[in-house]
């Protein structure tokens, strides 16, 4: 990515990111609140109703944590700077061997 590009592509990263948060916590607390309901409905005691509902939602929280790092292991590891080098000068990062020269 050019690096005039580097700001806007920023912004989308984070725009999508926080986009992501709201529909997880959304799909999430749907799962909760069902699940808080059903309880209550039958006849549980709060604190079992909350606990019941929590039990209920756990699981699919994990997974998706599981499958956001599975899907970061697909990312690119490096990627090449215009110029055909590791960054724009071509010259790379700097090494303790660097130092002496």
């Amino acid at each position: 990515m050019p690096a005039r590009d580097a700001g806007a592509a920023g912004g989308v990263l984070t725009t999508v990111g926080q986009i992501g948060n709201a529909i997880g916590v959304a799909a999430l607390g749907v799962g909760f609140f069902t699940a808080l309901d059903t309880a209550s409905a039958a006849g549980a005691p709060p604190l079992t109703a909350y606990a019941d509902a929590f039990s209920c939602v756990l699981p699919w929280q994990i997974a998706c944590y599981v499958v956001a790092a599975a899907l970061m292991l697909l990312l690119p590891k490096h990627t090449d700077a215009p110029g055909g080098g590791p960054d724009a000068s071509g010259g790379g990062p700097a090494t303790v061997s660097d130092a002496g020269r």
